[in-house]
C-alpha cells in the first residue's frame, strides 16, 4: 500500500487527501489577522503553534482551532485570519485543506451536472460549472449516509472510500435546489466527462443465501454493541474449556448447579432436565420406587456438601433403606451401612469406596433419567 510522508514531521499517511490536510492544519504558518477596529496583523507559528493576541494561553496546533477560536465570538480582538504557507498560497475563508491545484495534481471536478436531456451538451471546461454545496469529505459522508456516525467512524469510512478510489458527485435538480450525492470510481470521471448521462437507479440482484454457519440469532446493532464494547474480550472466553481442579469437589457441584440446573430454561418446570440430584422429583415416579430413593440419597450429599456438611449420617442410610424394595439399589445400600460398621456417620471427601458405590447408583439411574427427560 502506497504510503505518503510529510516531509517537515516524517508522518506517514495512506492517502493525498490525508498527507494534505495534515499540511494545511499543521504547516501553514503565517497567518494574515484583521482586528475589529481595522488594524492588520501578521502572524507567525512559533514552536509548531498559533498564540492568539488576546491572550498568551490561547495556543493552537492546528489551522482548524485557531479558526473556531474567532468565528465563534471567543477573540475580542481578531475578526478574521487567513493562512498561508512559504509559497504565499491563500486559504478561503470557508476552506481547511489545500486545493488539488495547489499541490500540483490533476484537477478532479468538484462538481458534475447529471441531465436526462441528451440535447444539452457537457461542458469542456470544469470551471465554468458552479460549485457545490457540500465539501469533498461531507460530500463523501452524506452519499454514505454516515452524517451522523462518530468522528472515528467517519474517519475511518473515508480512508477506506480513499483506498478504493471513490469520488463524490454531485446530483443537482432543475425541480429543487437541493443536491444529493452519489459515489463512482475516479476512473469514470472522465467518461462522465465526455458524454451526456442519465441518472437511473440500478434494480438490486436477488443473492442466494449462504447456508448459516452459528446457531446464533442476534441483531445487528446489539452484535455491534457487543463486538465493540469494553467487557468484549470476557464474551469471548471458551467457557466449555473451564477446568475445575479435581481436588475442590464442593466448588466443582456448585458450579455444576449453577451452570447446568439454573438458568431461563432450566427455571421452568415444563423445560427443566433432570438430573441423579432431581430425579426423586419426577412427577410419574412410585413414592418409594428404588431410582427415587437413589436420587434422594444423592441430593442429600449433594446439598450436605453446599452446606459445608462433609460427613453423611447413618440414620439417614437406614431411614432411606427402609422404604426399598429388592433389587441392585438396596445392594447398594448394604454396601454403605457395612462400610459405616459401628459408626455414626462417614466422612464423604476423600472416601474412595463410597465415592465408588455413589457412581455405581448414579449409573443405574442411567434408564429412569433417559426416560423421565
Amino acid at each position: 500500500m502506497a504510503t505518503f510522508v510529510c516531509d517537515p514531521c516524517r508522518l506517514s499517511f495512506s492517502s493525498q487527501r490525508l498527507l494534505s490536510s495534515h499540511n494545511s492544519q499543521k504547516h501553514r504558518d503565517y497567518a494574515h489577522a484583521t482586528c475589529h477596529d481595522g488594524t492588520e496583523l501578521c502572524l507567525r507559528r512559533s514552536n509548531g503553534s498559533f498564540t492568539c493576541i488576546c491572550s498568551d494561553d490561547k495556543t493552537f496546533d492546528s489551522i482548524g482551532g485557531f479558526r473556531k477560536h474567532f468565528q465563534n465570538g471567543k477573540c475580542p480582538i481578531l475578526k478574521d485570519v487567513k493562512f498561508y504557507g512559504e509559497q504565499d498560497v491563500h486559504e478561503s475563508e470557508d476552506d481547511t485543506e489545500i486545493s488539488d491545484e495547489e499541490l500540483g495534481l490533476e484537477q478532479i471536478p468538484a462538481a458534475r451536472k447529471l441531465t436526462n436531456d441528451h440535447s444539452h451538451g457537457i461542458p469542456s471546461d470544469w470551471s465554468t460549472i458552479k460549485e457545490t454545496k457540500r465539501e469533498y469529505d461531507h460530500a463523501v459522508l452524506h452519499a454514505c449516509s454516515a452524517t451522523d456516525y462518530r468522528p472515528d467512524e467517519q474517519k475511518r469510512l473515508l480512508t477506506i472510500m480513499d483506498s478504493y478510489h471513490l469520488r463524490p458527485l454531485s446530483l443537482c435538480s432543475s425541480n429543487d435546489d437541493v443536491e444529493r450525492n452519489a459515489l463512482t470510481h475516479e476512473t469514470h470521471l472522465q467518461s462522465l466527462h465526455e458524454s451526456s448521462t442519465i441518472v437511473t437507479a440500478t434494480a438490486p440482484k436477488k443473492r442466494k443465501l449462504e447456508p448459516d454457519t452459528s446457531t446464533t440469532r442476534m441483531e445487528a446493532s446489539l452484535y455491534s454493541a457487543l463486538i465493540s464494547a469494553k467487557n468484549t474480550k470476557s464474551l469471548m472466553i471458551p467457557w466449555r474449556c473451564f477446568s475445575i481442579k479435581p481436588q475442590k469437589p464442593k466448588n466443582a457441584i456448585k458450579f455444576t448447579l449453577t451452570t447446568s440446573a439454573f438458568n431461563e430454561s432450566t427455571n421452568d418446570i415444563r423445560t427443566r432436565p433432570y438430573t441423579v440430584f432431581t430425579l426423586c422429583e419426577y412427577d410419574n415416579a412410585n413414592e418409594d420406587s428404588n431410582y427415587r430413593v437413589g436420587s434422594l440419597l444423592l441430593q442429600q450429599v449433594a446439598n450436605s456438601m453446599l452446606k459445608g456438611i462433609e460427613v453423611i449420617d447413618i440414620k439417614t442410610i437406614h431411614h432411606l433403606r427402609s422404604k426399598m424394595k429388592k433389587g441392585d439399589m438396596l445392594q447398594h445400600f448394604d454396601e454403605i451401612i457395612d462400610l459405616l460398621g459401628d459408626k455414626k456417620s462417614v466422612n464423604i471427601i476423600a472416601n474412595n469406596d463410597l465415592n465408588d458405590i455413589l457412581q455405581r447408583i448414579a449409573s443405574s439411574l442411567s434408564p429412569q433419567l433417559t426416560k423421565a427427560n
